[in-house]
């Protein structure tokens, strides 16, 4: 077992620790090791906690990762919300279009159709149209045969 002098992070404190493990790459259970930084950044920030500095004293490092992480899920998250507004707005409309006596089925099957190219939409009225006049088609009685 090895015992390492890390930095633990617990909430939006950090406090140093010491921990033990069983001897393995404990850069794979540490949290800079999943970092998403070049190997040589990830080794230095391992090399400072190993002999002892806290996460704090390694802000320079891991700090420019963090930042853009939190950008990156900030940009998500306002996103996330446009779109539930969207989608609320897109409930809306069609709640107006049903009040108008509209079939709010039919206004998102055109919708579904008008998503699609012309080819494309071309190819599924025919294969639609050749398939309803299969069903329609009379089915052909077997013959008996003499005995």
């Amino acid at each position: 077992m090895n015992q390492y002098h890390a930095a633990v992070a617990i909430g939006n404190a950090t406090r140093a620790a010491s921990v033990t493990t069983l001897p393995c790459k404990w850069l794979d259970f540490h949290p800079a090791g999943r970092l998403n930084l070049p190997l040589t950044q990830t080794n230095e920030v391992a090399r400072r906690i190993s002999q002892g500095v806290s996460m704090s004293d390694t802000t320079d490092t891991v700090g420019v990762a963090g930042d853009r992480i939190r950008s990156i899920i900030e940009r998500i998250e306002r996103l996330d919300e446009e779109i539930k507004d969207l989608m609320e707005t897109k409930k809306e409309i069609f709640g107006e279009a049903k009040g108008e006596g509209l079939d709010v089925k039919v206004l998102k099957e055109i919708l579904k159709l008008r998503k699609q190219d012309k080819d494309e939409r071309d190819e599924q009225e025919t294969l639609l149209d050749l398939y309803l006049r299969a069903m329609d088609a009379p089915t052909p009685t077997p013959v008996a045969q003499a005995a």
